[in-house]
């Protein structure tokens, strides 16, 4: 995340303004004397031009109503947003022409946060998308320092993403267990020299999802990685407006090889083994104009 304002006395008043759209997420950090952190839960802003403000409140309206209607997990967090996009996204890792999706950036330390120092040593924000055919995402994560692991090895022991989701959240609404529809996936940036961008399925076991298409590319003090999903992959034959699914993102940190030292995740109490822990991606569809 971004510092907006320290306060080092009273009183703890300030007056946050913008002139950009966007999703935002605000969220206010104690520190006390021991130099002890406490996060609050955060607070998600949607801020939109004047020139884009009739249809983006139609939009708004929706979203509210959609997140009124449907059960979720609200301990795991507010529900994530996918927008549907009319054009097929190229998969080139990069964040260009991803501004009028849905962004989150909100990530909390679920794996040791002892080690998290400040965002330059561990943060992201992350956009996704859907169309009939696919599931798109790309992530903008800042790692200090980059250690990945090559095709043959355990990749997963390596700096990367686990991507959690769960298609069928209603019938697992109280179930631990991650059953014959959830999939997990690690994807790793490679290193970009010798090592390419790559994804390995960990569940289902024994199987291997195909037609993911990865790219990644190098940014100061992180990297950038971008992905398309067949939704056939994921077991979903017609993705639907307004369809819900279980969902979570882990950021996972490895600065010597082989020991996760860190993991930041979309759900506050994220468990990649505990689906009851996974947050909630709800598929939007753009509301027609009159």
């Amino acid at each position: 995340g971004e510092l907006i304002k320290t306060f080092n006395k009273e009183p703890f008043k300030f007056k946050w303004e913008t002139s950009d759209s966007g999703r935002y997420s605000l969220y206010a950090e104690v520190i006390n004397d021991l130099g002890e952190k406490k996060e609050s839960l955060p607070i998600e802003v949607t801020v939109y031009s004047p020139e884009e403000e009739e249809i983006k409140e139609t939009l708004v309206n929706k979203i509210n109503r959609v997140i009124s209607e449907i059960e979720y997990r609200k301990t795991n967090g507010y529900p994530k947003i996918c927008l549907k996009t009319e054009d097929p996204i190229i998969i080139d890792g990069t964040t260009e022409n991803w501004e009028d999706f849905d962004s989150f950036s909100a990530f909390k330390a679920t794996f040791k946060p002892e080690a998290l120092t400040s965002s330059t040593d561990l943060s992201g924000r992350f956009y996704s998308a859907w169309n009939n055919e696919n599931l798109y995402l790309i992530m903008d994560v800042t790692d200090d320092v980059l250690t990945t692991l090559g095709k043959d090895e355990d990749i997963q022991k390596g700096d990367g993403l686990l991507f959690s989701i769960d298609t069928n959240l209603y019938g697992d609404i109280n179930t631990r267990i991650l059953d014959a529809d959830d999939y997990q996936l690690f994807i790793s940036p490679g290193n970009f020299s010798n090592i390419n961008s790559q994804v390995k399925t960990i569940v289902p076991e024994q199987y291997e999802l195909t037609g993911i298409n990865i790219a990644s590319t190098r940014k100061v003090g992180g990297y950038y990685i971008e992905l398309k999903i067949p939704w056939i992959q994921l077991g979903i034959q017609n993705p639907q407006d307004e369809m819900v699914f279980g969902f979570n993102l882990d950021i996972l940190d490895t600065d010597h090889l082989g020991e996760h030292e860190l993991i930041i995740s979309s759900s506050p109490r994220a468990n990649s083994q505990d689906a009851l822990t996974f947050g909630t991606l709800i598929l939007i569809e753009h509301p027609t104009e009159d």
